[in-house]
């Protein structure tokens, strides 16, 4: 079974919103959460 990449990033001194926006206007086909005080990105779909 092949599970799905996924990364979570945080960037001292900027909010999760504003790191998500950057993310979404330059990356394409990736799931992004917003957290408190990170971002997770699923850069591969998971496998059901």
């Amino acid at each position: 079974m092949k599970k799905g990449n996924a990364v979570d990033i945080q960037v001292k001194g900027m909010s999760p919103v504003r790191l998500a926006l950057i993310i979404a206007k330059n990356i394409t086909g990736v799931r992004i959460g917003i957290y408190p005080n990170h971002v997770h990105i699923d850069v591969l779909p998971p496998n059901p």
